[in-house]
């Protein structure tokens, strides 16, 4: 116990970041228990509203999280183990006198793991304390960003039996990667502890043609000396580069998803609607629409069902330019039948009287039963992006669609006369379906095919004067359908709003969850530098045994800052390209709209924040190294 705290107590850099690795371990698997205990709660109180005889037995979830730990905790212990190792490797040559001196392989495991526990127990403790502290901050974000989509009231909760666990979990994850390195060193004999000091022969170096090119003899200095450490290097590197990965590929995933639902939700329904209500059949919907038409701040309001059919359709039905191409080929959704028709989707909508008589009004036709919307996408010739669309039927007369509903078979075919031709939807919170024919029919119209055609709900398409006239719209519609128990009300503002906030809250979690992978990172890398003092002093010697000046070996522990810090960066970065690539080709997004949105000042924090923690590593280990009296180093018997 004396000689543990009294090692602890002259080496107190390595033992700061030993424990600040054990601080961070204990908080990341403290915040993993905390959210997995606040999740089950939740899901036992959301089935106990469905369900009032629920036992809250959720078996899946259960196992799934222990397979998440099981791999955290394996993670951890991968990660952090090679500090440790750090810090007992250079005290081999001290070890192997103390074995010469007659201390057993147990004695020597034995204080190296009592060593642990003096020196990480206060930081595993506060650890976990930091991530109910962070569990709780996480569970009250969550609860804020789905406060408008909730229907019922989420309360951070805790137990002691989560903290005990955190605590035991904490704990034997970090013995457990101090007694990995404590065994093998325990296993080697006093000669071979005295004969390497901690410092392992390098068997082989590859050459560095293009660095040494680039940055010089001190860049070839640098990059080998990194490559004859890679095993001491090895969790600092892991850990910063699956920190880097992880957080430039989500903040690249991200924006490319921001772009898209901007492109294909927000902007492209922007003068379509401002509120969209859906409320079950109801006897009286004409007088609703009335009444919301009459509503203070409510410009228009458009009364429309979605009911979904079928036809066959002959080829002398289609236009010229769809049999040039290869209908066969088009899409899965248009099937040819065995008598050369062809059945395509006819997603119907059904508006109220007076906003079909100005849907028509405004196309300039004067349709009485039906309207098609006459186009089709032609992938042949064009992406998603630039879409061209050609006729789907021929034009010039009337044509009769026998429409059937594959619901309802028995109910017959429906036929329906397509009087006029368009080209665009009225202007609703909807789209056209890829590969179908959309129709648009009156109220008065659809009576003669309610029977085959039943709907089961009925929407309001509102559009508002202002942005500003939204909370208080809302308002009197939930006035209006106070005695409604199911409907569904829908605000674009309130949903741009929650989209904004969702994005936030994963960039900060990402960016927290990449902070935290850094940091045992970062602190694997004040404890490789300051661990090894010993032998870069030994190293460095070497340099100015044949003539290297003090400011060559400033240059060589720049440049060494500089590789460790951005090659996890660098390599990311490389990854990325055919990830973003990828995502942009199957979102249709042009390169250069990325770029203009492009994560760069978070990516550009978070690289300022590797480089300043590792340059401090390199500062605090540079400055033992360079002013070591050389004499004193030149006596060292151990030196090979």
């Amino acid at each position: 116990m004396e000689y543990s705290i009294r090692y602890i107590k002259r080496n107190k850099l390595s033992s700061i970041f030993l424990a600040a690795i054990s601080f961070l371990s204990a908080i990341l698997l403290s915040l993993v228990c905390g959210i997995f205990y606040n999740i089950w709660i939740d899901r036992v109180y959301r089935k106990s509203l469905m369900d009032e005889n629920s036992t809250g037995s959720i078996e899946p979830l259960v196992v799934a999280y222990v397979f998440i730990l099981i791999v955290i905790c394996l993670s951890l212990t991968v990660m952090i183990h090679n500090a440790f190792e750090v810090s007992m490797n250079s005290r081999l040559h001290q070890l192997g006198i103390l074995q010469s001196a007659g201390a057993t392989p147990n004695q020597i495991r034995t204080f190296l793991l009592q060593e642990t526990l003096i020196l990480c127990i206060a930081p595993i403790a506060a650890g976990v304390l930091s991530g109910i502290g962070l569990c709780y901050g996480f569970m009250q974000l969550i609860i804020f960003v789905t406060a408008s989509v909730r229907k019922y009231e989420v309360v951070f909760r805790y137990h002691a039996v989560i903290m005990a666990a955190a605590l035991l979990l904490s704990i034997a994850t970090v013995l457990i990667s101090a007694w990995l390195p404590a065994r093998r060193i325990s296993r080697l004999t006093p000669l071979d502890a005295i004969h390497y000091g901690g410092e392992p022969p390098v068997e082989s170096m590859k050459p560095y043609r293009v660095f040494s090119f680039l940055f010089g003899i001190y860049g070839e200095l640098s990059i080998k000396s990194i490559h004859s450490r890679k095993r001491v290097f090895r969790t600092s590197t892991l850990s910063l580069t699956l920190s880097a990965l992880a957080f430039i590929s989500f903040l690249n995933l991200e924006a490319i998803s921001g772009i898209s639902t901007k492109h294909t939700y927000f902007e492209r329904y922007r003068d379509k609607w401002d509120m969209m209500l859906s409320v079950p059949d109801m006897d009286e919907e004409e007088n609703l629409l009335r009444e919301i038409k009459n509503l203070d701040g409510v410009e228009s309001c458009i009364l429309y069902k979605k009911i979904t059919a079928s036809t066959s359709l002959l080829p002398n039905m289609l236009s010229e330019e769809l049999l040039k191409l290869s209908i066969d080929n088009l899409s899965d959704s248009i099937k040819a039948e065995g008598d050369g028709r062809y059945s395509f989707d006819v997603p119907i909508y059904v508006l109220d009287n007076e906003s079909y008589k100005d849907y028509c009004s405004s196309k300039g036709l004067s349709a009485k039963d039906s309207t098609a919307v006459n186009i089709i996408w032609d992938s042949f010739h064009s992406d998603r992006l630039n879409r061209m669309y050609i006729p789907l039927l021929k034009e010039g007369m009337p044509l009769t669609l026998q429409l059937r509903n594959e619901a309802m078979p028995d109910r017959g075919d429906m036929p329906v006369t397509v009087s006029a031709f368009t080209t665009t939807l009225p202007a609703i919170k909807e789209e056209l379906i890829d590969y179908s024919l959309s129709l648009i029919i009156p109220q008065d119209f659809y009576v003669n095919l309610a029977e085959s055609f039943p709907y089961t709900e009925s929407f309001y398409n509102i559009k508002l004067v202002s942005k500003s006239y939204d909370a208080a719209v809302q308002n009197d519609i939930k006035i209006l359908l106070q005695e409604k128990n199911s409907y569904t009300l829908d605000s674009k503002l309130t949903e741009e709003i929650f989209d904004s906030s969702v994005r936030r809250a994963h960039r900060f979690l990402m960016g927290a969850f990449a902070g935290l992978l850094s940091c045992i990172g970062i602190a694997n890398v004040f404890s490789s530098t300051l661990g090894q003092i010993y032998q870069r002093r030994k190293e460095f010697t070497r340099y100015l045994s044949v003539g290297l000046s003090p400011k060559g070996m400033k240059k060589i522990l720049a440049m060494e800052t500089l590789i460790v810090a951005l090659r996890p960066i660098v390599f990311s970065l490389v990854i990325n390209i055919p990830i973003v690539a990828a995502a942009l080709n199957t979102a249709s997004i042009p390169v250069k709209e990325f770029i203009a949105a492009a994560p760069i000042i978070p990516i550009l924090i978070f690289t300022i924040f590797i480089l300043l923690s590792v340059s401090l590593a390199y500062y605090l280990g540079g400055l033992k190294i360079c002013n070591a009296d050389i004499g004193d180093i030149l006596k060292d018997e151990t030196m090979i």
